[in-house]
């Protein structure tokens, strides 16, 4: 700022802009200095005004988005999907294992996801993938759970995320099936046969009488 003579009296404005950094680091203060002033006025000359202080309030939230465009899988081989992203961007690496309550239903790929400052808010995919367990049990729901979240960060470490629910749908139907091939015997001692079969997987024994 420069006052003459002739503006000595008139007010000068400095507009302080804050400035985002996208970084969940609560309400910061700090100083907007101002210099020694510089005159050939001796009487202004090296006199030193008060810095003044300044709150930024910040406008982020620590946080982790889980985003569920498809929520169903099946024993077929259909997967479902979803995708992660966090809501600020972390003062360190953040670590989320992905992980099935039921891996016999559905499997998660990849295992664990890693977001840094850089790709903080980049959505990470995530495929869980239907298994088949060749049993007739309809429709099973089961969840994919995330963590414990590690970060040096402390707005991150340990950060719960919510589950998220899913379906993986059946492709197996309880039956016998019978085949024969050759249904003709003979008093000569020709035999006829026929083999029998489960259409599933049993959860006990199952007997068949002839």
């Amino acid at each position: 700022l420069t006052f003459t003579p002739v503006n000595w009296f008139t007010t000068q404005t400095v507009t302080v802009s804050g400035r985002d950094d996208f970084v969940d680091d609560d309400n910061v203060t700090w100083t907007v200095q101002l210099g020694n002033l510089t005159s050939l006025d001796m009487d202004y000359n090296d006199l030193n005004p008060a810095d003044i202080y300044v709150t930024t309030t910040d406008n982020d939230t620590a946080g982790i988005m889980v985003s569920v465009p498809d929520n169903t899988s099946s024993e077929s081989g259909q997967s479902a999907s979803l995708t992660v992203r966090l809501d600020s961007q972390p003062t360190d690496n953040v670590t989320i294992p992905v992980i099935s309550t039921n891996t016999s239903e559905g499997i998660v790929s990849p295992a664990k996801l890693s977001f840094t400052a850089t790709n903080w808010n980049t959505p990470q995919a995530v495929t869980i993938t239907g298994k088949d367990d060749f049993v007739d049990d309809e429709e099973v729901s089961y969840k994919v759970k995330f963590g414990p979240v590690s970060s040096a960060d402390t707005k991150y470490t340990s950060r719960a995320v919510q589950d998220v629910s899913l379906v993986n749908t059946d492709n197996d139907t309880a039956g016998i099936t019978v085949s024969v091939p050759d249904s003709t015997s003979s008093e000569s001692g020709q035999t006829a046969n026929l083999t029998v079969r489960l259409n599933s997987r049993p959860l006990d024994n199952v007997t068949v009488s002839v």
